[in-house]
């Protein structure tokens, strides 16, 4: 009965069981310092937020009922492996049997890796920065934690090399100048390619310098086609513009299980509300309680958590349309947050170059806010 009518449900409310949970910002700093990172420097070095308690944690993961329905605890940073008490997070995690998404540098110490791994059944995905390792002298000790974790997922209860996705963003600098081929060719002769699954690709989201940019293209065709030649999956971070491909890139690498075209046209918002509203949103709730509907577009945006809350009475959320469907008080503290983002993102007037362009609005939005902020 339920999937009948969810099959009548518009689209943005037809992934309403399988909602994602917010991504846990435990922590703003980071000692890597990525060029491209748009963590505000003050956030990574300053300590601008106190580290996201335990208590906390295990508070939104009994609110939302996380083991209940399915959720995912989803670390990030900063980087999370800083927290300093990272370990008994995940000590909790496998404790109530809640399984953990970490997105990080891999650039931890032996005691943050054997705790890992004795937890490695709790994981059931990793992301991993694997940007800007040949300086410091970073990739050996990148190399360690990750030949031994990826080995021992792969072979773990929730994982395998499929949900093991190692990170490559292109700089919003100095990107014209980087030969991903020859970078990732020295990854390779260091990492253990057998147990990765994907290579996500990112872009610099920090202007409007995406559009219409052929040499982004360029660059993301080179990570592609070593994706291709080492039978790697591949993934797209939050925003891709049509534009940045010439035809013939899309034509390069149509295939019967890869399309270019799809994959960075994949947005279900570009027809409803043109005007760059990303397809894979990230709620990023911070150590403060302030939620974010995307970390970029936080100094326009930025209610806390508890106040979204108050405007919700649980009882009679379970009598709704949407409570029946089996959506939680997540699905409607992020639908009011979206529905935020849209109204400020309408301030922002679309650029001409954006209008005059023959994949406007059909299969563009143009670019999200957090370009503009």
């Amino acid at each position: 009965m339920r999937s009948t009518h969810t099959q009548r449900l518009p689209q943005y409310l037809q992934k309403l069981e399988n909602t994602d949970m917010f991504n846990m910002i435990i922590t703003g700093k980071c000692s890597k310092n990525c060029s491209f990172c748009f963590t505000e420097e003050e956030a990574r070095k300053e300590k601008k937020y106190d580290d996201m308690s335990l208590d906390y944690i295990k508070e939104i993961v009994e609110k939302y009922e996380y083991k209940k329905r399915g959720h995912v605890l989803k670390l990030l940073g900063g980087e999370p492996t800083e927290h300093p008490q990272f370990l008994d997070i995940i000590e909790y995690a496998a404790k109530e049997q809640i399984p953990v998404y970490l997105i990080s540098n891999f650039l931890f110490g032996t005691k943050i890796q054997e705790g890992i791994l004795k937890h490695i059944d709790t994981f059931t995905s990793f992301l991993v920065n694997g940007a800007e390792l040949a300086e410091k002298n970073r990739l050996k000790n990148f190399a360690k934690n990750f030949n031994k974790i990826a080995y021992q997922f792969a072979r773990s209860k929730q994982g395998g090399k499929q949900k093991f996705t190692l990170a490559q963003t292109i700089p919003d600098t100095h990107y014209d100048v980087i030969n991903f081929t020859e970078y990732l060719k020295s990854l390779k002769r260091e990492l253990d390619f057998s147990n990765l699954g994907n290579i996500r690709i990112g872009l610099g989201l920090s202007g409007t310098y995406l559009l219409h940019n052929k040499k982004l293209g360029d660059k993301v065709a080179e990570i592609l086609r070593f994706n291709r030649e080492n039978r790697l999956g591949t993934q797209f971070d939050c925003q891709f513009p049509p534009c940045i491909f010439t035809d013939e890139h899309f034509k390069e690498f149509e295939t019967p299980s890869f399309s270019l075209w799809n994959n960075v046209t994949a947005n279900p918002d570009a027809k409803t509300f043109p005007g760059g509203i990303c397809h894979m949103p990230a709620f990023d709730l911070m150590p403060d309680e302030t939620l974010l509907y995307c970390y970029q577009t936080q100094s326009a945006i930025s209610p806390k958590l508890p106040d979204l809350e108050k405007s919700v009475d649980p009882e009679t959320l379970k009598d709704s349309f949407i409570g029946k469907l089996g959506a939680g008080l997540d699905h409607v503290v992020s639908q009011r947050l979206r529905a935020s983002y849209l109204e400020e993102r309408e301030k922002r007037p679309t650029l001409d170059e954006c209008k005059s362009c023959h994949l406007y609005p059909q299969y563009c939005g143009s670019l999200c806010l957090g370009c503009y902020l």
